[in-house]
Order: structure tokens, then sequence, then C-alpha cells
């Protein structure tokens, strides 16, 4: 469970959850960690439904081709079903390690 990947055209997309909180790693050299209460924030604020209680500058938001997270400098861009994914990661990591 401490792993899961996301296979792209561009390459591979790798989050990881530990005790320290979320790490997102991209296999093109990036990597942006997050602590587990930010995490939790995140997926806890997050409206699919009313994109204006979103904030494009902290988080997750909609966009016309799925989701995209904001924290600190970064930004990643996901489609809808990788976020169903990456929610029900961050969700379990909260049961089970935070």
């Amino acid at each position: 469970m401490n792993t899961i990947k996301l296979d792209r055209d561009e390459g591979k997309v790798f989050l990881k959850a530990d005790s320290e909180g979320l790490l997102i790693v991209s296999s093109g050299g990036w990597s942006v960690p997050i602590d587990p209460e930010i995490a939790n924030n995140y997926i806890k604020n997050y409206d699919r439904n009313d994109n204006h209680k979103n904030n494009i500058n902290y988080g997750f938001y909609s966009t016309d081709s799925g989701v995209t997270l904001t924290h600190g400098g970064a930004k990643i861009a996901f489609t809808n079903a990788e976020f169903d994914v990456i929610e029900s990661f961050i969700e379990t990591a909260e049961r089970e390690l935070w």
C-alpha cells in the first residue's frame, strides 16, 4: 500500500506514503514532499462538484482535463481516474499510517 505508480506517456509518477507523509516522485527527476496533515486537508477540502470552493493555489482543483494539485511552487495535473486512485491512496494512508 505504501507506493502507487501512475504510468503516463511522458514517464511515470510514483506516490509513496510513510509516517513522514506523502512523496510524489516523477521519473523525470523532480519530487514533492507533502506533510500528512496537509495531504489529508487537500483531499478533505477538494469538492469535485463545486470548483468555486477549491483553491487553485493550494491543494486539488478541477480543470477541463482532470484534477490539478498545487503544493508550494509545484503543480501537477492528473486525469480524473488518476485522482480517484490518489484519493483512495491518501485516505488509506490516513487510516493506516498517519
